[in-house]
């Protein structure tokens, strides 16, 4: 899974962004961007794939506003003394605020954070199999919530020539309920 999402971030970095270079206005304060991330649930026992997209505006040459919008995807399936299945799907919503202290021609460090409200469905199915009475017991859970909560992110990017770039980000969300999740992986961004 790893070897195929790098294989599809150079695929985009190398190139789908130099075509977006070119095509683009000089100067803008608005930048759009995809993100393709590894995502932890809960406290590592369940691990996932993220993809968000962004919406950035910068007010100053050290603040922006970066709402964005991302789906979660995880599934974890185990066979030790019984048969457990756990499957999660979160739509987020993040309005985060951005610092930019670090803004050079060729690097950009951000550091931010905001609130968060996320559609949160899982479903965990336990089968336990018991071989001299030949019953079967099966527990099936089904959770569907809307959670709100915070984030703290930290980006470090590269610059591409003048209106694109590429960083790697680290994101912690944290819920009033239900799973928290640390995300961490790349984001494709040009400005419109």
């Amino acid at each position: 899974m790893i070897k195929l999402l790098v294989s599809k971030i150079i695929i985009f970095a190398f190139f789908l962004l130099p075509n977006v270079i070119f095509a683009q206005k000089i100067g803008s304060k608005n930048t759009i961007s995809l993100g393709l991330h590894h995502v932890i649930l809960g406290e590592g026992d369940y691990n996932g794939f993220a993809i968000t997209n962004h919406y950035s505006r910068q007010f100053l040459s050290f603040f922006e506003f970066s709402p964005s919008l991302g789906y979660i995807s995880s599934h974890k399936q185990s066979d030790i003394g019984f048969i457990e299945t756990y499957l999660a799907n979160h739509l987020t919503f993040d309005l985060p605020v951005n610092v930019v202290p670090v803004n050079a021609k060729y690097f950009f460090l951000k550091i931010g954070g905001g609130g968060l409200i996320r559609l949160r469905k899982e479903v965990w199915s336990i089968g336990r199999f018991y071989d001299n009475t030949g019953i079967i017991e099966e527990v099936i859970l089904k959770e569907s919530t809307w959670d709100k909560g915070y984030s703290i992110q930290v980006a470090l990017g590269t610059n591409i020539g003048q209106k694109a770039s590429i960083s790697a980000k680290m994101s912690l969300q944290n819920y009033n309920q239900g799973t928290q999740v640390v995300m961490f992986g790349l984001i494709g961004s040009y400005k419109l």
